[in-house]
């Protein structure tokens, strides 16, 4: 697998996929890390495109190309055991993380995967990973703490991921701030919680001397500058919502 992968940049299947190995990678690969799709896309990138045009899920399977990428993307678009192992089985060390990442995103009975010793947008996409597990065990400081981890270690590499990131965060946070959860008080309380079953408000200081919702917003804007994205520079961050934030329920953000 080459890297840098564009997982998390785009919406969708398309924020997990990843790309085989093609003549002049380098340069493509560079484009949609900004979000910007190439003019001309490789034989073997076909699949991509089509899943960023919306195309039906047969047409995007029937153009995933016979390599172990390609068996990672089938088990990403049908997340099934057979599929699981036949993506296992043809993935190298890093593959295979991204793999356990994915699966448990898409609520496959796997753990999320360790991020020690990961590098750019793999130990992005993997903390971000343990961020939605943290959320949805009711642990927000963890969670918090988690996205600003993943998002600072891909600023410089995949800023179109980083700004979704620092924008999940600052969604969560802020929405911690005007309307604080509460826990549950039946087994001890995850972090952040008290025995009484109130939100610790500490956990929200802690998080906003780190970065505060709107410097997140601002960052995530910051990034976004010079990029196919851009044009988001112009929506308030009031109107930004986190995937995590809105639906705790839903399948796991791709971010």
């Amino acid at each position: 697998m080459f890297r840098p992968q564009a997982i998390g940049v785009f919406p969708g299947a398309a924020g997990f996929f990843l790309l085989p190995e093609v003549v002049g990678h380098e340069a493509l690969i560079t484009k949609l890390l900004r979000g910007e799709p190439p003019e001309t896309w490789p034989e073997a990138w076909r699949f991509f495109r089509a899943a960023l045009s919306g195309a039906p899920e047969e047409t995007v399977l029937s153009l995933l190309p016979d390599a172990p990428e390609g068996r990672f993307n089938r088990f990403v678009l049908r997340p099934e055991a057979e599929a699981f192992r036949a993506a296992l089985a043809a993935a190298d060390e890093e593959m295979r993380l991204l793999l356990q990442a994915a699966a448990w995103r898409l609520g496959f009975p796997v753990e999320p995967p360790p991020y020690e010793g990961a590098d750019g947008e793999i130990r992005a996409f993997l903390l971000a990973t343990h961020a939605y597990a943290a959320l949805a065990s009711g642990d927000w400081a963890r969670a918090l703490s988690f996205l600003y981890d993943a998002a600072e270690s891909v600023s410089a590499l995949s800023p179109v991921f980083a700004a979704r990131l620092y924008a999940e965060r600052a969604a969560l946070l802020q929405s911690l701030t005007v309307q604080p959860v509460t826990v549950h008080a039946a087994g001890p309380p995850p972090q952040g919680g008290t025995e009484a079953g109130a939100f610790d408000a500490s956990v929200i200081r802690s998080a906003t001397d780190v970065q505060s919702p709107v410097e997140g917003y601002r960052t995530a804007l910051k990034l976004l500058d010079r990029t196919a994205f851009d044009e988001m520079r112009g929506v308030s961050t009031s109107d930004v919502k986190s995937p995590i934030a809105a639906d705790k329920d839903s399948p796991k953000s791709p971010a």
